[in-house]
């Protein structure tokens, strides 16, 4: 829809009527011989989208007959057809016969019954759900990190959300269901500029007396046409490497709608004609006198053509029969305003395979052997009686159940049976059964049928969850679908909506409201990703199991789980690790090489850092030459590792999740001991001194407890082994075995303390 008014409203850069492709952009207006100096162009050297008029016509008529001609050769249009009928029970010869909604009969004489069953549309309909899952919910990337940037996204959710709810959902089951039948379907996207809310703006107006002031007008805020198109209704190239650069959609509408959009065209939409269009549904399907024509509808053609160099600025040309109503530049910066999904293509070519197409030929077979084992019983399923003849026996008296004689030795009246199903009947379609859930890749579980001997329900979920994995192909389409659907809303609502509009959100604890909102609020969202549903997430038994799951585990720990299991993203349960091993590699190499200083985090994890190091020391030491220097700056560096670890704050090793450091008893080089000496000591779980000697570190006053001389952070003495300098867990009971308080043991042996539970003998 375009507005009425275009002398009143007028159209900028985007709105101008497409320029003349043969004009020169570079030729000079005021030069009088640029006209006569300017060679003539040959009409077949100019690209076919940038033609007018005529020719333009021409060429969307040609364009239209080549894909229709593709489809007819290539077998695609009629079984188009035939996919059509057997979604809908009819049969394809005749599409106005409904097969599977009634018994019906058949042969030269209606001798035959005809008994079919339509299985195809519940199987393709269960795909569907399980491709689309649960309802799209959108994410706006943002330019920036910034706080504003962030706040806005978190804005810009919420109306794309709303935005999708309200136009694009409602047709995502149709576009998904017409993917699963006819291999391609999609949504087509247009702006009305007269639909939407009215909405109270203000324009800037002067008064009399030249006073600038402002004056409130209601006007339509406008709003987005979303329509479904279907393999008939898009034309498109038939090979294409990369994506498309063209597009042509028809749709039916209303003359008298195109007639007040459109006055300037009023006597050329009133003699259009509406009597036969070759390429209609109805023509191409062989339903014409099924579907009345309306001489109020007429068939509109959409072309569009992104932009690319041929076209900068693309094109878009609306046109019924030979009638341009609008010609301008494309309107979108990138794409085409048209969503597809399509889960599965024949190679090399553009035109979509269904694989429920797979499934038609053992319905088929179904359907025959459904009706032969019907006319069987039909024929031959009342019972039949043999009576010896002279006898006695009547017919009437076996029908009434009454008594009858019977002479001596004569035979008694018995049931025959004349024709009997074959034995092998049930087994074909057992396995015609079982050939349906192959090729459509589901199962019993998955239909909401589970076989009686799988009893587990963790069995049934998985199952499930397999026939939802399979529609794997189908997933990413209808993600990839509906990602380019909402980033259309986004590309119009930005371009077209001068107006404010209104959008239903949800507030807080999800109370719906509506909010007014502007294209401003959208600026500076440069695309849409979507969030991800894991299939395990899309089944009640899976959900029900990921609790179970999750309860299981420990807090801190949930979150991450989560979003492994929803979105398949490790990154978060291992964040910590990876990047503590990237930076212990990156110190390693800048050991080696020596080219900037490596300087010891007090939070960093030794019992990470000293095993790594210590390996790319080995390595060195164990090359041909050795190369000292970097073996010297590792020792350091390790040594530096140990000291930091020993002076460590007891907190702060608990914030990050490593065991408190030994305490460090007074001595000369450390007079107060180390940070852990002071925090016992606060805390009334230490006591020094000759009365307490349980409590002194070993080799007396001035030692640490690692056994090494007075402030050296455990180095040993000359020709003394050294000793651990960092400590060590043991088990709990060898600890209290061992005299600890609580449960942990320095690698010497010494029992360390728990903080919170003070050692026999300190004062309280």
């Amino acid at each position: 829809m375009l507005p009425q008014e275009v002398e009143e409203q007028p159209l900028d850069a985007f709105s101008e009527p497409f320029a003349d492709p043969l004009a020169d952009p570079l030729a000079v207006e005021d030069d009088p011989l640029a006209a006569v100096d300017e060679p003539e162009i040959d009409p077949a050297t100019v690209y076919w989208a940038r033609k007018t008029g005529p020719d333009f016509i021409s060429e969307i008529c040609a364009k239209e007959h080549n894909y229709f001609e593709s489809a007819r050769n290539r077998g695609v249009l009629p079984m188009w057809v035939v996919a059509y009928a057997a979604h809908h029970g009819l049969t394809p010869d005749d599409l106005r016969d409904f097969a599977t909604q009634s018994i019906g009969f058949t042969g030269n004489e209606l001798e035959l019954i005809r008994f079919h069953l339509n299985l195809i549309r519940p199987y393709i309909r269960h795909q569907t759900s399980l491709a689309l899952g649960e309802p799209a919910a959108f994410r706006a990337l943002v330019n920036n990190s910034d706080h504003r940037s962030i706040a806005k996204s978190l804005l810009t959710d919420k109306i794309i959300n709303a935005l999708y709810k309200r136009y694009s959902a409602p047709l995502d089951m149709e576009a998904a269901e017409g993917d699963g039948v006819f291999g391609l379907a999609g949504t087509h996207y247009r702006w009305d500029f007269l639909g939407g809310d009215d909405m109270k703006v203000p324009r800037p107006v002067t008064l009399e007396d030249g006073t600038p002031t402002e004056h409130y007008t209601i006007e339509k805020s406008g709003e987005p046409i979303v329509s479904l198109v279907y393999p008939w209704t898009l034309v498109q190239e038939t090979r294409i490497s990369g994506e498309h650069q063209w597009r042509l959609v028809r749709e039916l509408d209303n003359r008298w709608n195109l007639i007040a959009n459109f006055p300037q065209h009023k006597e050329q939409l009133l003699a259009a004609r509406t009597d036969f269009d070759q390429y209609d549904f109805g023509t191409l399907f062989r339903l014409e006198e099924m579907y009345y024509t309306s001489k109020d509808q007429l068939t509109v053609k959409h072309f569009y053509h992104r932009r690319c160099a041929a076209v900068p600025e693309g094109r878009y040309v609306m046109l019924v029969n030979d009638i341009i109503l609008w010609d301008g530049p494309s309107p979108r910066k990138r794409g085409l305003p048209i969503a597809v999904i399509q889960s599965g293509k024949f190679i090399e070519s553009t035109f979509g395979y269904a694989d429920a197409w797979d499934l038609i030929a053992i319905q088929q077979a179904l359907n025959q052997v459904n009706s032969d084992e019907m006319q069987n019983y039909a024929t031959f399923g009342r019972q039949s009686i043999a009576i010896e003849k002279g006898t006695e026996v009547t017919i009437d008296a076996i029908a009434q159940g009454t008594a009858f004689y019977v002479p001596p030795n004569a035979q008694m009246p018995r049931a025959v049976q004349l024709a009997a199903v074959p034995a092998t009947l049930p087994d074909l379609k057992s396995y015609l059964h079982k050939m349906l859930d192959t090729v459509s890749g589901q199962n019993a579980a998955s239909r909401g049928d589970p076989d009686p001997n799988v009893r587990s329900g963790e069995m049934n979920a998985l199952l499930d969850s397999i026939a939802i994995r399979y529609q794997s192909f189908r997933q990413d389409a209808a993600r990839k679908f509906r990602i380019e659907g909402a980033q259309i809303l986004l590309d119009l609502i930005t371009r077209y909506g001068e107006t404010p509009f209104l959008v239903d959100i949800a507030g807080i604890e999800q109370r719906s409201y509506v909010a007014e909102f502007t294209k401003e609020d959208l600026s500076g969202i440069q695309r849409i990703e979507i969030e991800q549903v894991s299939p395990l997430m899309q089944s009640t038994a899976g959900r029900l199991q990921l609790i179970t799951a999750l309860r299981e585990m420990p807090p801190e720990d949930r979150a991450a789980a989560y979003e492994m299991v929803v979105t398949g993203n490790t990154t978060r349960w291992l964040k910590t690790e990876n990047s503590c091993e990237q930076l212990i590699r990156k110190e390693n190499e800048l050991l080696v090489t020596g080219e900037a200083p490596i300087y010891v985090n007090e939070a960093d994890d030794p019992f990470k850092h000293y095993p790594m190091h210590f390996s790319m020391l080995e390595q060195l030491m164990a090359s041909e030459k050795p190369d000292m220097q970097a073996i010297q700056r590792i020792r350091l560096h390790m040594k530096d590792h140990m000291q930091q670890y020993l002076q460590m704050n007891p907190v702060s090793a608990g914030f990050v999740g490593l065991p408190p450091p030994p305490p460090i008893y007074p001595n000369p080089m450390a007079p107060r001991g180390n940070m852990m000496f002071e925090f016992m000591m606060a805390t009334g779980q230490l006591a020094t001194g000759p009365n307490n000697p349980s409590l002194m570190p070993p080799g007396g006053p001035g030692a640490t407890p690692g056994g090494g001389p007075a402030g050296g952070g455990g180095q040993p003495v000359a020709g003394q082994q050294a000793p651990p300098a960092v400590p060590q867990a043991m088990p709990s009971d060898q600890a209290q075995a061992q005299g600890g308080q609580g449960g942990q043991v320095h690698a010497t042996g010494t029992p360390l303390p728990e903080p919170s539970t003070p050692p026999a003998g300190a004062p309280v």
